[in-house]
């Protein structure tokens, strides 16, 4: 990474060539390693490290000559559109630090455009304080679990304390982003934190608006982070640290934005205690029950915290067929990189009539159209559970990262042996196949 300019590919395995070429961005590294340091009072990088690269961005590690150290984000070409994408989460990280007062990294220094020194779009930021909770939420103690997703329910909290006037994504006014208008908060707050958001952030593209038959309080637009998993967020002494990964951050509607955190969700049976016989089942069976007890317990206190601490959010969470009701809009945006057959489901009119609607269901499918659904989805449905299977190891674009290609190759490895198994004792049921 010491060289003059750098065009470096996706450092990952299996991927066909435009794949590939979805994550290529060229850059010049030793000017990006200047624009970090000068960014942070430094006179130069004395290291830079890769330390990860995921379907939209890659990510650097910058150390300096005193010490300092920054991350440094390139955006692959396929993050979204270009300039925007940059732009808004530059400028949506900015208002959760400064106006919501979420701890969220500090960006030193940024170019939505190519049009610069680097060759590229990048985000020069602070390195994110504590522990990425991922590395250590499976020895946490559930005491600390439980801490940690106390804190969360407050980041939501921040999240909700502000409503816009508008539906759309957060830029600097400076920008002037043609479709935006001034960002102005609606709900009840400070005077100064409203006149803050309106001189320095604006909000859009705007269309003409539509009177929507909801709670007001349930389609209020506020900025929502939609990814709290455990690899977004830091902790320290059980507390969260930073909050990570803004790219796909907007102010929408709560009722379609709203949904349990990842960190939280939990689909299984609610168990909040032991069984009788606990003491005697076996050691895999009560590790098993223990890790189902103190997921329900977690999901269990969080939606307390929740009714307690966030009550318009927990009327989402419990709204009959949200998801139903949701679907429609959240799946047509993802037709362009996933399948049509969500899409296609979602306006099946199964729960039509549990709605409440006054009129008739606006989209109508032949008993054709409906069994060639329901054969489309048998496949589906087995393809989504495979890449939930390999999940962590193999993207769905083919896309692995070399700190976990040793188990992509022995997967391979052994879904061969298991194929040449399967076929020697196709030709002969008595042979012994070794393992």
């Amino acid at each position: 990474m010491t060289g003059s300019s750098g065009t470096q590919p996706a450092a990952g395995f299996g991927m066909r060539k435009s794949k590939l070429q979805d994550r290529f961005t060229p850059f010049n590294v030793l000017e990006l390693q200047c624009i970090a340091a000068e960014s942070i009072g430094a006179n130069k990088c004395v290291a830079m490290t890769k330390l990860a690269e995921g379907s939209f961005n890659k990510i650097f590690h910058l150390k300096m000559d005193n010490g300092s150290t920054v991350i440094a984000r390139i955006p692959h070409p396929i993050a979204g559109p270009k300039y925007y994408t940059t732009a808004s989460e530059v400028a949506t990280i900015d208002f959760a630090r400064t106006v919501l007062r979420i701890p969220a990294p500090q960006v030193h220094a940024w170019s939505a455009c190519v049009d610069n020194p680097v060759g590229a779009e990048y985000i020069i930021m602070e390195e994110a304080t504590g522990t990425k909770l991922e590395d250590v939420w499976d020895n946490l103690s559930l005491e600390d679990r439980i801490g940690i997703m106390k804190d969360l329910v407050l980041v939501e909290n921040k999240l909700l304390s502000v409503s816009f006037s508008r539906y759309g994504n957060l830029y600097y006014s400076g920008e002037a982003v043609p479709g935006t208008v001034v960002a102005e908060v609606v709900n009840d707050t400070s005077r100064e934190l409203k006149m803050d958001v309106k001189t320095r952030f604006s909000i859009g593209p705007v269309v003409i608006g539509v009177p929507v038959p909801y709670d007001p309080n349930l389609v209020a637009s506020s900025i929502w982070h939609t990814d709290l998993h455990a690899g977004n967020l830091f902790v320290d002494i059980g507390r969260i640290t930073s909050v990570i990964d803004w790219q796909e951050a907007w102010a929408g509607p709560l009722v379609l934005q709203g949904r349990h955190p990842r960190l939280v969700d939990y689909q299984g049976d609610i168990i909040l205690e032991p069984p009788p016989n606990f003491k005697d089942l076996e050691l895999n069976e009560k590790a098993r029950l223990k890790r189902q007890i103190a997921s329900s317990i977690i999901l269990y206190l969080y939606e307390q915290q929740t009714a307690k601490l966030n009550p318009h959010l927990n009327r989402v969470l419990r709204l009959k067929l949200g998801r139903v009701r949701c679907e429609p809009i959240s799946f047509v945006g993802d037709t362009w990189d996933d399948d049509i057959l969500p899409l296609r489901e979602s306006l099946i009119k199964n729960h039509w009539h549990e709605l409440g609607f006054n009129f008739a269901c606006p989209t109508h499918f032949t008993q054709d159209e409906l069994q060639r659904h329901t054969e489309d989805g048998e496949g589906w449905n087995e393809v989504q559970d495979f890449w939930r299977a390999v999940a962590g190891i193999v993207a769905r674009d083919g896309w692995t990262p070399h700190s976990i290609h040793h188990q992509q190759t022995k997967m391979r490895q052994d879904r061969e042996r298991f194929k040449f198994k399967v076929f020697m004792l196709s030709c002969s049921p008595n042979l012994i196949v070794p393992e």
